[in-house]
């Protein structure tokens, strides 16, 4: 059998590692539905989200360890390898995290969520961040928050397909800037 290429190294790792941060996103989603009945997991959800890169980075220095245990691969583990794990960890990670928010939302939730973002937006706090986002300047003319469960339902007509591609987009926007910085926390001209 033939060795790994640095890159095919590198790739195979990330996909691996795409689960880890797919599933991690999947519980952030579930923290932040949890969250529109009980502020509790708002702050669990808060934290995830915040905690997101640094799972990255984690599974990148994971992975710089692994490259090292690799006879064949060259002595340092470079920035081009650190962006492209990275990079390719957050864009496999999106599409494990979208598949699973698309097969709940046609299949399983059956409006349960957008519902209950519903009623959450009902209550007095909720009504009141509405009309303070409804009054400033960037929202004038874009939106109509009549009510609150007509913006629920406004949400849910959007489709889960929508929301999947929403997913991919922001990997796409956010994947190379985390690289960036991955690549930058993870380079390493020689082995340890």
């Amino acid at each position: 059998m033939s060795n790994p290429s640095p890159i095919r190294f590198v790739q195979q790792a990330a996909m691996r590692q795409g689960i880890v941060l797919g599933v991690w996103g999947w519980v952030a989603l579930t923290m932040m539905k949890l969250s529109f009945s009980n502020s509790l997991f708002s702050l669990v959800w808060l934290l995830m989200m915040g905690f997101t890169p640094l799972v990255c980075i984690a599974l990148t220095f994971r992975t710089r360890q692994d490259w090292w245990k690799q006879e064949e691969m060259p002595e340092g583990f470079s920035f081009t390898a650190a962006f492209l794990h990275s990079f390719f960890t957050c864009l496999c990670g999106a599409v494990w995290l979208a598949t699973a928010v698309f097969v709940y939302l046609k299949y399983f939730d059956g409006g349960t969520f957008f519902e209950a973002y519903g009623r959450m937006l009902d209550t007095p706090e909720g009504r009141t961040a509405l009309s303070q986002l409804a009054r400033s300047q960037s929202f004038d003319n874009a939106f109509s928050f009549d009510s609150p469960q007509k913006m629920a339902e406004a949400m849910q007509a959007a489709g889960a397909s929508t929301y999947a591609a929403l997913i991919l987009y922001l990997s796409l926007i956010g994947g190379p800037v985390m690289g960036l910085i991955t690549g930058i926390i993870c380079k390493r001209d020689s082995r340890p």
